[in-house]
């Protein structure tokens, strides 16, 4: 898994990257986006979303890195009650 783009905005590292799915006669590329904070001080949540859509979330204090689109998938979206909570 090669990241295909990677930046720092608001205190978060954003990373993107794409690997071959196997098994498949013809491999698709499998999408993994991850949003981790800089250090505890600039945030409290890890993120990473797949091509289905899913943003999912890391438990809570655990900023670290999601790595690679089946860890991704084992993780739980954010309860909308705590996303509502911290937007006030």
């Amino acid at each position: 898994m090669v990241p295909r783009l990677c930046l720092v905005r608001g205190g978060y590292h954003f990373t993107s990257s794409e690997s071959l799915g196997a098994g498949a006669v013809v491999p698709e590329p499998l999408l993994h986006s991850a949003v981790t904070p800089l250090a505890a001080t600039t945030g409290t949540s890890a993120y990473c979303a797949v091509d289905d859509g899913v943003v999912r979330t890391q438990p809570a204090g655990n900023i670290a890195l999601v790595f690679g689109y089946g860890a991704c998938q084992l993780l739980n979206p954010p309860r909308l009650t705590n996303i509502v909570s911290s937007a006030k």
